[in-house]
């Protein structure tokens, strides 16, 4: 037996052989089939695969992926190691047995590129998840990355809400909202990505039929209740968009557009939208229906029509169906490209899908005998001068048969067409060369040539110029006085440059107009140009009966583009300028010449005559008035004036074209401008200043106060008035008038009779002793008012004198004065003394009659209310007083304006009667006359005389 420690030994190195063995086949046979990439992370970051090791097989490569980790705050920066690059998403080719690489993960974008920063975040009722992770990240700006919301088993997703955390000046802030689950975020800057989930919604299913796609993946998409998405189907190429139709097959959208189409639809209920593409490429199957002895052909541009067409979609094909025989006649289409029969031989196709047309001839029940004749006499005409030519054709007689008759333009012909003769409709304009002729009845047509009395018509397009003239580029004959209309369209994607018309006499015309109505008294030129990059023109007359040329309306044309405009002014108006919105008054002459650059308006402005006003100031003064930049004026406006001196000086009166009932003294009148008109002011050196200061405490409103502070010019003697009224409601005492005028009373005239300075001065309530003056509200006319005074509370000093004037509206009577005032008849220059806190208010009526007191015997007596007009309100009660001042009168009695004495008392009160709307009544006073002597008898046959007086 053995020593146990040599089997010990045995074993040991039976293993260790077995273990070579082994590790000699994996080092010598692996390395040939695979190969080792050892993948490292430098900061905190992720890899795809994620493993430390991958084995790759031979002749193959690995794909890796870096990826942030939420919360880190650190991005993706570039690949190190024996391969480098900064982008993401790298392949590694193994060229040796091993190969390293390294992740770097970096707060630090690599050059050229930024870092932005997403917030992602689950919200709402219903619950579910992202991929990316909610949380925080770091993503690179050149590398998009794709966010999906995964909702959870009965929950909906209601849409990414995308807010911006960091906005540039003028960058938008609002929030963006994407309805599908799996979208691409912006990368311009950092923002919060919300997704959406909800309890109640529906599964949107999307599929395609053909080849095309949407603008996410087809699929079933569990969508929450009320979400409203908008989509886009697009085809592939070679085939076009049919329709988009649901799981009932009806159709949600008919496509307009053959390439691709927005739809929209709100998630109410489980719903299916199927994108369905069709081929490009249509076949159109083409018939002719015409039983022997009829004889017809179908004809798409010169050539027979094959008896199958193909055309793409959207593209359109003309058809022309032609008899070959007078006896036949063309009696319409059918088919399953047309919607009933057209009668009409030209048709235009649409494509949009497989058809078939049949085109149908009959034997002709009526016929036009079309002929032509030059200068009278029977001519045959160049090929394509009348369409259709001269010779027999058939139809059937039926209403709906029209046939077309067109003397075409022809180039460099020395015959030019006059007119159409023969059996044509009753109000036919035979002059015109398109014709359309009823066909219920045979007719006999002649189109009439000329040789003479032709006048040139060259018409041209300016080289490269893409677009349609009518006539075609050319020289023309026609004859002279001929009206003519030229039309251009320009191509798809250019606009019009204009027409520019240019007769022998040298006359030239521009105009907008695409179709232009010339009249060809003489020879003429006509050009047109079309090109890239247009303008805007919106037309406009501020007058609807005034004409303008061209028509008022919107235009585009090409930038650049010359136009001529024309004014003329209706009946009693006068054309006065076009104004352009962005350039003002262009010109005031009624033909004007622009050239288009850029969007606009121009409008013809009309009006009444227009009058100018001529303003001179003589002396040391100016003119102030309203209407400030206004050089004339219309005919009837009014234009207030005011003369203003400079402060050493008065103004003494205007001169001029002075209204009739104008007070030349006054330095305010009102102009009414009925023709040219020129005012001088006068201005005079001052007698004496007057010099107004205003003490006010800081920080308080400033009052009423005139005049305004400051210096100004007076004649000797002149009575100024003076007012100083606090603010409404504020808490400022006028204390009174100081310097060379003491008084309390904020109304007061001051005589000059010197230089003065004077000084308003006003301090706080609570400073001060003072009383209250309450203003109410006026009762009735909410429009009267008392002068000088808004409703609410005033200061002023004790004892001051107040006048009150009641502003009565047009429609309102004086009712009478309310609170602490007496009750008269008197609304002007009411005096109030403030001996106390008083209130005053006005009361108004609605109804009520004009008041006139009249005074006979000036000088004689008194009477009050003073002489007047006063309008009074109904059931107002009034007294009239009479008082003598002279001896040698007395007092007569009132009387009406009629004569009739009312009462001979020295007071007589009565009452507005309703229904009474004027009343006068006159104070007379008369000369005194002693009476006749009195004679006294008593006994004894005694007597005596007395003279009795019996004045008042």
């Amino acid at each position: 037996m053995a020593h146990p420690l040599l089997k010990k030994i045995f074993t040991f190195f039976k293993r260790l052989a077995i273990f070579a063995v082994i590790f000699l086949t994996f080092v010598l046979l692996l390395p040939n089939d695979f190969k080792r990439l050892h993948i490292h992370i430098q900061g905190k970051g992720s890899v795809l695969p994620p493993v430390k090791t991958l084995h790759v097989g031979r002749d193959y490569h690995a794909n890796l992926l870096a990826r942030p980790l939420p919360g880190t705050g650190l991005g993706f920066r570039e690949w190190a190691g024996t391969i480098s690059s900064t982008s993401p998403e790298i392949t590694v080719e193994m060229k040796g047995r091993e190969r390293s690489i390294t992740a770097i993960f970096s707060d630090t974008p690599p050059p050229g590129v930024s870092f932005q920063k997403v917030t992602i975040q689950c919200a709402g009722p219903g619950s579910g998840t992202t991929d990316p992770a909610p949380g925080s990240w770091v993503f690179r700006n050149d590398w998009p990355e794709a966010f999906t919301a995964l909702p959870d088993k009965g929950s909906f997703f209601g849409g990414w809400e995308i807010l911006p955390e960091d906005t540039g000046a003028g960058e938008s802030t609002s929030a963006r909202r994407e309805p599908f689950p799996t979208c691409t975020l912006p990368t311009e800057r950092n923002l919060t990505a919300i997704a959406w989930f909800y309890r109640s919604g529906a599964l949107i299913t999307l599929e395609t039929e053909g080849q095309g796609w949407y603008g996410v993946p087809v699929g079933t998409y569990p969508l929450a209740a009320g979400t409203e998405v908008t989509l886009r189907a697009a085809a592939e190429e070679g085939w076009h968009l049919s329709r988009i139709e649901d799981e009932k097959g009806q159709i949600v959208l008919a496509s307009e557009n053959p390439r691709w189409a927005d739809f929209s639809f709100r998630v109410n209920e489980n719903k299916t939208y199927r994108a369905v593409f069709e081929p490009l490429e249509k076949r159109i199957q083409v018939c002719v229906d015409s039983p022997p002895p009829t004889a017809g052909l179908v004809f798409s541009g010169a050539s027979p029509c094959p008896p199958v067409l193909h055309a793409l979609y959207g593209s359109t094909l003309t058809l022309e169906a032609r008899t070959l025989n007078h006896e036949s006649a063309f009696a319409g289409w059918s088919g399953t490209a047309h919607d009933g029969i057209s009668h009409d031989a030209l048709l235009t196709l649409p494509v949009t899908a497989d058809a078939s047309l049949t085109a149908h001839f009959v034997p002709a029940q009526c016929f036009l005998d079309l002929e032509a004749e030059i200068d009278g006499e029977p001519a045959m005409l160049p090929a394509g001068a009348l369409k259709p030519m001269p010779g027999l054709y058939g139809f059937t007689g039926q209403e709906k048969d029209i046939q077309s008759l067109e003397a075409c333009w022809i180039s460099d012909l020395d015959i030019a067409f006059l007119r159409w003769e023969g059996d044509l409709p009753e109000g036919a304009d035979r002059t015109q060369r398109l014709l359309h002729l009823p066909m219920t009845a045979s007719r006999k047509v002649r189109a009439c040539f000329t040789r003479h009395n032709l006048v040139s018509l060259s018409v041209e397009k300016e080289k490269g110029s893409p677009g349609t003239l009518t006539p075609a580029p050319g020289r023309y004959h026609i004859p002279a006085g001929t009206q003519l209309t030229l039309q251009a369209v320009p191509a798809a994607e250019r606009f019009f440059g204009g027409w520019k018309i240019t007769r022998e006499s040298g006359e030239e015309q521009v105009a907008i107009t695409p179709s232009l109505t010339v009249t060809a008294e003489e020879g003429m030129h006509a050009s047109a140009v079309f090109g890239r990059g247009a303008c805007s023109l919106h037309l406009a007359s501020t007058h609807p009966e005034a004409e303008i040329i061209p028509a008022p309306g919107d235009y585009t044309v090409l930038v650049g583009t010359p136009a001529d405009f024309i004014a003329k002014p209706p009946e009693g108006l006068i054309f006065h300028y076009w104004r352009s919105f962005k350039k003002g008054i262009l010109s005031e002459n009624p033909l004007l010449r622009v050239v288009l650059e850029e969007d606009d308006g121009i409008t013809a402005v009309f009006g009444l005559p227009l009058y100018s006003l001529q303003l001179t100031a003589e002396g040391k003064g100016h003119i102030d008035r309203d209407w400030q930049g206004i050089e004339q004026f219309e005919e009837g406006t009014y234009v207030q004036l005011h003369a203003t001196p400079d402060p050493d000086a008065v103004f003494l009166c205007w001169e001029g074209d002075l209204p009739a009932n104008a007070l030349p003294a006054q330095p305010k009148i009102l102009v009414l401008m009925d023709q040219d008109k020129a005012l001088t002011a006068r201005f005079a050196p001052a007698d004496w200043q007057l010099d107004i200061r205003l003490d006010l405490p800081d920080g308080m409103h400033a009052p009423k106060l005139f005049p305004p502070p400051g210096l100004s010019g007076r004649t000797n003697g002149e009575a100024v008035p003076l007012m100083a009224i606090p603010p409404a409601n504020s808490n400022l005492v006028f204390i009174g008038w100081e310097g060379d005028l003491l008084s309390p009373d904020p109304v007061r005239n001051l005589i000059m009779d010197g230089d003065k300075v004077i000084t308003a001065r006003f301090a706080p309530a609570e400073e001060t002793e003072h009383v209250r003056l309450t203003v109410l509200r006026t009762e009735g006319s909410s429009l009267s008012v008392i002068r000088d005074f808004d409703p609410g509370l005033y200061h002023f000093a004790k004892n001051a004198q107040i006048p009150l004037t009641a502003i009565l509206s047009d429609d309102a009577y004086f009712g009478g004065w309310t609170g602490d005032m007496d009750q008269d008849a008197v609304y002007t220059d009411k005096m109030l003394c403030l001996d106390r806190d008083k209130t005053v208010g006005l009361q108004t009526g609605s109804r009520g009659a004009v008041l006139t007191v009249l005074l006979d015997g000036n000088g004689a007596g008194q009477i009050s209310p003073p002489p007047g007009v006063y309008r009074l309100a109904e059931n107002m009660t009034i007294t009239l007083q009479a008082i003598r001042v002279n001896t040698e009168y007395h007092f007569d009695g009132w009387y009406t304006g009629a004569g009739e004495l009312l009462s001979r008392m020295g007071k007589y009160r009565f009452t507005i009667q309703p229904g009474i709307s004027r009343m006068e009544i006159t104070g007379v006073f008369r000369d005194y006359v002693l009476p006749p002597p009195l004679v006294l008898c008593w006994q004894n046959n005694r007597c005596a005389s007395a003279a009795a007086d019996t004045a008042l």
